[in-house]
């Protein structure tokens, strides 16, 4: 059966160098561990290369004073993580996969000094085949990260950004400059005997009360026979289940009319979730691979405000035919360095916004995908998640988002990235093309206070690959969308303040002034 072996398990070290000069001991056989500017030190995966040396005394807790600025040396040392595969693992199978689901930022992977991959993307996974490349015993892995973007930060120009790691960790105006270096999520060891689901397209929606799986995927096979059996179960309770062969497993199947609970926001109604297990059998019934996903139905609809202009958007939520008044918080990354945030502090701060009657947040288009563990505590919490891709505005300059074809692409990779890890989730409800971008003016080089609109090039991308793999769901262009950017008191009224930002400052005449608001 497939293994997924996880590395957080295991003990690593962190050394930092001068540039490149971790190279030498692979080129020339001198010993670059004493070379190294940072001997070994403890680090946890996931982990941050800052958390690390705040732990080890080597750097000063950055949240106090202006000690933010006596870390900034870190941004310009090579870190390499490092660790032994144990040997009883490569015992488990035949074939071998390194699965790095978040790297922030750029660098590579060594097994045994020998280069095995390249990375340059925080948002985007990494997944190498490691097979060929193993040795019998005693593997060493090493993981290195070289220099990180020098500004990314608020202030700048949209639609030149060309670098894919969280804009906030240059500095925000609610943040400090703290540019996170590590492995900010799991790593695994996938190991298979060649035989193995590789790939699953899941759905999840309800059609007249009732819910709705759309399932197919993807298979490895040797040449025995084998199926692929689905089962949706309520705890121990089977509510349906199914063998497919592999090639109608590929062509896809549609399950309608299930007897299900309805899943429904904080507040309105219970947050029932499901088990789905789709696994790969041979005939005798031995399970060789198999996947879990916590699945939860509902159906979200966005219907026009009360006497609203026919251009409007819609903007009252409708949750299985129940109107849904939003109230949530725009949720930026709980730390800088939020390779070190633990589900105990996911989940004390989500439980914090449930019982405070919050009914949706929106992850901004300044950070990152969350960990999968923040999308199951929304489920299970009934918090809705609004999903900005990462793009943001630029304050001082341009905030047009990129249009040249190779940004166009390279954010068309993370946002179909984005839509297949988390669309399962019960608490997604719309995706967005990101924080106040804007249109440019035609006549000055800033931008005016006009939304983008889906015309703009990337966006109209965005859009096409929300409406090909999660049709169901809405796909906003940016936030705020518009027709203006903020709410002024001489356009009360007109029908102009569909999705605002601001005010920024709370008015003398708070209870009045919102009031007439």
């Amino acid at each position: 059966m497939k293994q997924n072996f996880n590395l957080s398990e295991l003990t690593w070290s962190l050394r930092g160098f001068q540039p490149y000069e971790w190279k030498l001991y692979a080129t020339t056989g001198t010993p670059a561990v004493g070379n190294a500017d940072i001997p070994a030190i403890a680090v946890s995966v996931p982990g941050s290369v800052q958390g690390a040396l705040r732990d080890a005394h080597i750097i000063s807790d950055w949240n106090c004073g202006l000690n933010s600025r006596q870390c900034e040396w870190v941004e310009n040392r090579h870190w390499v993580y490092e660790t032994v595969l144990p040997d009883e693992w490569l015992q488990a199978g035949s074939h071998f996969r390194l699965q790095c689901l978040g790297l922030d930022y750029c660098g590579c992977i060594l097994l045994n000094e020998k280069e095995v991959s390249r990375f340059k993307n925080t948002h985007l996974p990494v997944d190498i085949d490691l097979t060929e490349q193993l040795l019998p015993a005693h593997n060493i892995l090493k993981i290195v990260f070289e220099h990180s973007p020098r500004w990314l930060g608020q202030h700048g120009w949209t639609s030149q950004i060309s670098e894919w790691k969280p804009r906030y960790n240059y500095y925000w105006d609610w943040t400090n400059r703290l540019v996170q270096i590590g492995i900010w999520d799991e790593v695994r060891l996938v190991c298979t005997e060649g035989r193995e689901i590789s790939s699953i397209d899941l759905q999840v929606d309800v059609t007249e009360g009732a819910g709705r799986i759309k399932l197919a995927g993807k298979t490895v096979l040797d040449e025995g026979e084998y199926r692929v059996r689905v089962r949706l179960c309520d705890a121990a309770k089977t509510i349906k289940s199914r063998d497919f062969s592999p090639r109608d497993f590929e062509g896809g199947f549609i399950w309608s009319d299930l007897p299900v609970e309805l899943w429904y926001p904080n507040g309105a109604g219970t947050q029932k979730l499901y088990d789905l297990s789709i696994e790969l059998i041979d005939l005798a019934d031995e399970i060789h691979d198999s996947i879990e996903k916590q699945i939860g139905f509902k159906r979200l609809d966005w219907r026009a405000c009360e006497d609203a202009p026919a251009a409007a958007d819609p903007w009252i939520c409708v949750v299985n035919d129940l109107p849904i008044f939003m109230q949530g918080v725009n949720w930026t990354p709980l730390r800088p360095n939020f390779a070190d945030v633990t589900d105990c502090e996911y989940r004390a701060r989500l439980v914090l916004y449930r019982d405070l009657g919050i009914n949706i947040v929106r992850v901004w288009g300044g950070g990152f995908l969350e960990k999968d563990c923040f999308y199951r505590l929304c489920d299970e919490l009934g918090i809705l998640v609004w999903q900005d891709f990462p793009l943001s505005s630029s304050g001082v300059g341009d905030c047009s988002p990129p249009d040249d074809d190779q940004s166009i692409a390279e954010l068309g990779e993370i946002a179909r990235s984005f839509v297949l890890r988390r669309r399962h989730h019960a608490s997604l409800a719309l995706w967005c093309g990101g924080n106040e971008l804007m249109q440019l003016s035609e006549s000055a080089e800033l931008t005016e206070s006009r939304p983008a609109s889906g015309e703009h090039p990337l966006l109209q991308a965005f859009a096409a690959i929300v409406n090909h793999l999660d049709p169901d769901r809405r796909f906003l262009a940016t936030s705020p969308s518009g027709p203006r950017f903020c709410a002024t008191k001489e356009e009360y009224g007109k029908g102009v303040h569909w999705d605002i930002h601001g005010p920024w400052d709370a008015p003398l005449d708070l209870e009045g002034e919102w009031r007439d608001y």
